[in-house]
């Protein structure tokens, strides 16, 4: 009885010290952080979110059973004393069977709804379908740079119109980087000598609802929402200052901004100071 009391105390240890963490992290939760996705704004985004969660549910089934299982084994078949030979399962068939086939169906299942995502969100026809523009994405150690089809090329901050679908493409300079706004789309990679597509289609909702977690732009004239993300592959020792900053904004204060960008391209560059 005190071999089963000291593990039943073990047990509920272990669940106050994931439940601790859980309440630990509420902060973190508060401020946009979240233990799966930020709420998805963008049709791609919202399936792989989808896809996310089917595959949680799984895990969280799968998990739940074998650890019951597993606490059940330990106490009505725990050793009592030296002498005892424990029960041995080696050689059911009928288990054996089951609990091969059923892992096997879930993992087929898994693959292809994942597939079917893949295909619909993230191939070259999907990026290139029904756009309304244009932006090459290009990753260097360690920024990011957005060049428009209007021919002008801005750093750090890629702006977008809300409501419209964008077709981006990714490129690299060096090594390989990966593009990640888990609000807007998957990870997608930047690889030197080869051209990967994506696109976002960001909800027009979010310029009067900007989703927890994301930053208002710092002129609020612009009514505009920041959605942020990272690089996603550990390319080198400036990984982490390679941040991605969206700027959703609606269509005319977008196209305002174009106009700005456009004549800063085209002016002329200073003339140097003459030596004395």
């Amino acid at each position: 009885m005190t071999g089963l009391s000291r593990r039943l105390r073990l047990a509920l240890a272990a669940i106050i010290a994931v439940t601790s963490v859980m309440i630990a992290a509420s902060p973190a939760l508060a401020n946009g952080l979240s233990l799966i996705f930020p709420d998805p704004v963008s049709p791609n985004g919202r399936d792989i979110y989808g896809l996310y969660v089917t595959i949680t549910y799984f895990a969280i089934v799968i998990f739940v059973g074998v650890e019951v299982v597993l606490l059940y084994i330990i106490f009505r078949f725990r050793r009592k004393h030296p002498a005892q030979v424990g029960a041995s399962w080696h050689g059911n068939t009928p288990l054996e069977i089951v609990w091969t086939i059923i892992p096997a169906l879930i993992v087929a299942y898994i693959a292809l709804v994942s597939y079917q995502v893949l295909v619909k969100d993230f191939t070259t026809e999907a990026a290139n379908a029904n756009s309304d523009m244009n932006v090459a994405v290009n990753g260097v150690q360690f920024s990011w740079s957005y060049t428009y089809d209007e021919g002008f090329t801005v750093q750090n901050e890629m702006v977008v119109p809300a409501g419209k679908m964008v077709h981006m493409t990714f490129d690299s300079d060096n090594v390989i980087h990966s593009w990640w706004v888990p609000a807007l789309t998957g990870k997608t990679d930047a690889v030197p000598g080869y051209t990967n597509q994506s696109w976002i289609k960001v909800d027009p909702s979010v310029l009067t609802n900007c989703p927890s977690g994301n930053d208002r732009h710092p002129d609020e004239a612009t009514g505009g929402c920041v959605f942020h993300g990272e690089c996603a592959e550990l390319c080198g020792a400036g990984h982490s200052q390679m941040k991605i900053d969206v700027l959703v904004v609606p269509q005319d204060q977008f196209d305002a901004w174009v106009r700005t960008q456009k004549a800063k391209a085209s002016a002329p560059s200073p003339s140097p100071s003459p030596t004395p």
